[in-house]
């Protein structure tokens, strides 16, 4: 079974499930249902990225940002590789490449793990209406860009891309020459990819970029109401039923907060289409007679 096709059509039908109920001014169902929308795409986006396994759905329940934990672990463990090579090969540091990455800073991602972390650790914790209004407002104004500029790489920035491996390539060759066959094969597969497939595929990975951005913050929206909006809490005098009116901030927002969750819907289903994944596929294929 495509269990990342399925999670993502089953956050289409709750995405609508929640729509119709705010309509019906079920206010506290609509909410959940919402949620549930964003806790499927974003576990789905996690096993289209091999963040995590179909196994560890389940221990993950609710709190779906803790995938974006994962995620930021991930980059972090990758820069620190990326800069443990750099020190192997000292005049990679020489290079286009990786001159602008090799001073990154460890710092940002442990910033980024704390904030994600205090949202794991107070899963109740609701943004305030202020936060709410300015995320909803970065949201939409990426959206707003995305749609008049019609994001595009243009040929030229690939064909410029392109001699920066082989600069990358000559320095390892130089260190290590019995590895300059195997690198020369791979560069003739990389310069022998068609600038349309390449220019494609640069904008499929900028779509998985915008995709992970928004359900991050429509996580830390949406988590903190996943139980709040279908239980009464006694001890805090907690009724769903009277919290959740037409004055709660994410009621007085859902039109807009559906708005951007079916955006999300619909750049995951072009990022998990066939055609997407074939050309995917292209990359690690030999090419030419």
């Amino acid at each position: 079974m495509n269990t990342k096709q399925v999670l993502l059509d089953i956050a289409k039908q709750d995405l609508e499930a929640a729509k119709s109920l705010y309509e019906k001014k079920l206010y506290p169902q609509a909410v959940f249902y919402l949620e549930q929308a964003v806790e499927k795409a974003t576990k789905s986006m996690g096993l289209y990225q091999n963040v995590i396994s179909e196994d560890e759905l389940k221990d993950i329940g609710h709190e779906s940002i803790e995938i974006y934990v994962k995620v930021v672990e991930g980059l972090k463990n990758k820069l620190i590789r990326f800069q443990d090579r750099i020190k192997q090969f000292p005049k990679l540091k020489h290079t286009t490449l990786f001159k602008e990455y090799e001073n990154l800073s460890l710092d940002k991602f442990d910033d980024m793990l704390n904030n994600f972390e205090f949202y794991i650790k107070h899963p109740d914790r609701q943004i305030s209406e202020t936060e709410l209004e300015k995320t909803i407002f970065e949201l939409t104004k990426l959206e707003t860009e995305i749609e008049s500029q019609k994001i595009t790489i243009e040929k030229d920035e690939i064909e410029n891309f392109k001699p920066l491996f082989r600069e990358v390539a000559d320095v390892i060759s130089e260190q290590y020459p019995a590895s300059k066959e195997t690198i020369e094969e791979e560069l003739k597969k990389l310069e022998s990819v068609p600038l349309e497939l390449m220019e494609e595929l640069m904008g499929l990975s900028i779509i998985q970029a915008i995709c992970n951005n928004h359900l991050l913050f429509l996580s830390a929206i949406s988590c903190p109401h996943a139980v709040s909006s279908r239980y009464p809490y006694p001890k805090y005098e907690h009724n769903p039923l009277t919290a959740y009116t037409g004055e709660h901030p994410l009621i007085k927002r859902f039109d807009q907060i559906t708005r951007i969750i079916k955006g999300v819907l619909d750049k995951m289903s072009k990022l998990f289409s066939q055609d997407s994944s074939d050309k995917l596929k292209l990359l690690s294929k030999p090419t030419g007679g």
